[in-house]
């Protein structure tokens, strides 16, 4: 069975019996895609991912999808990360689905720190290096001498390697710790920013690792595109 039919609610709309086809399957819960549009406004639509749940019933069980809006949020309230890090910190404690879906919510609408090593390009690294050598071979110092760069900096995204894993990993905080190596410049991404790199890297990563160093968070691969269709909870501007 790849299709089944859901029950869809929100606060205000009646509930709503609709045909979604599963694409991926948990412990606590059921990844779909919408196969028709629903009659109501629930705030999804044909073609997008949605996660039930289900739930035992007298004389059996009922798949169903609560599209209730959690709690509004300012931008100001997500800004300095410790909502995203207690939301995650909760659902450590205690892996249920609600707690699961908190931090998703949460994470879709956060900026978060990417640890970069920062690369010349390969003329102004030549550059640098006869700069060092001409020093070295007059007996001078670099010592107060500053380098400009001709060419624009890339950063190169960190990854971190687990089990012949690769993750591309996040920080809720500026500040949060983390042993990255040298050389690290932090820069900051909005989520919706950092899938896409994620998803383009050169060396193709198995998810996103928030906070990987203090109570990490993954988020597998195959829910960016989830985490991408999801409704913002930030009031419009």
């Amino acid at each position: 069975v790849d299709e089944v039919m859901v029950e869809l609610r929100r606060e205000g709309l009646k509930p709503e019996i609709c045909r979604v086809r599963i694409t991926g399957l948990e412990k606590r819960w059921i990844l779909g895609v919408l196969k028709e549009e629903p009659k109501q406004n629930f705030g999804y639509h044909k073609d997008e991912n949605i996660v039930f749940f289900v739930q035992n019933k007298e004389g059996g069980v009922i798949l169903y999808s609560d599209m209730t809006p959690s709690m509004k949020l300012n931008a100001e309230d997500l800004e300095d990360g410790s909502m995203l890090k207690n939301a995650v910190n909760v659902f450590l404690k205690e892996r249920s689905q609600t707690h699961f879906i908190d931090v998703l919510e949460f994470l879709r609408d956060s900026y978060v720190w990417v640890p970069c090593r920062a690369l010349l390009s390969p003329a102004d690294e030549a550059r640098m290096k006869q700069m060092i050598q001409d020093a070295k071979s007059s007996g001078q110092t670099l010592a107060g001498k500053g380098f400009k760069n001709n060419d624009p900096i890339k950063l190169v995204p960190v990854l971190l390697q687990k089990d012949g894993k690769f993750f591309f990993p996040v920080q809720s905080a500026a500040g949060e710790p983390g042993d990255f190596g040298k050389g690290i410049t932090k820069v900051r991404k909005h989520i919706l920013e950092v899938i896409p790199a994620a998803r383009q890297n050169e060396i193709k990563v198995d998810g996103i690792i928030l906070n990987p160093y203090s109570g990490a968070f993954v988020l597998e691969a195959r829910l960016f595109d989830l985490i991408e269709q999801m409704k913002s909870r930030l009031p419009l501007q």
